[in-house]
């Protein structure tokens, strides 16, 4: 599963699941912070009370859900475990996956989903090949 030659240093790897993990706890703090903004980046506009607080708790879901891959990623990387980290990254890409499924075209941050599917992909498949 692995990329099949190790294109970096494993130092260099960790560095960037670290970067990814970063993104991942940024996006939760967007939806959890501001949920009206991380809505609207997935297409989700809410425009009754009731939708908002459908919409406020959704946001809060989904951004505990990252933070809570956020941090065993961070525990892997203190412990110098490349392929957890990568096992645990690769996996997540499945998330990002649905996460673009479901934005649609009508979320903005689609080609940033996109973009970071692939991304997290080679992230993973490089520390897991670590």
């Amino acid at each position: 599963m692995a990329l099949p030659t190790p294109l970096l240093q494993p130092s260099t790897w960790r560095t960037l699941g670290l970067f990814q993990t970063t993104l991942y706890i940024g996006v939760s703090a967007l939806f959890m912070i501001s949920p009206l903004t991380g809505a609207a980046s997935l297409g989700i506009h809410p425009s009754t009370p009731t939708e908002e607080s459908i919409n406020h708790k959704a946001m809060l879901f989904l951004g505990i859900r990252d933070i809570s891959v956020a941090v065993p990623i961070v525990l892997y990387a203190m412990q110098g475990k490349n392929k957890e980290m990568g096992m645990l990254i690769t996996a997540w890409t499945v998330v990002f996956g649905v996460d673009t499924w479901v934005a649609g075209s009508e979320g903005a941050a689609v080609g940033g989903l996109i973009g970071g599917t692939v991304f997290n992909l080679f992230v993973g498949l490089g520390l897991w090949g670590c």
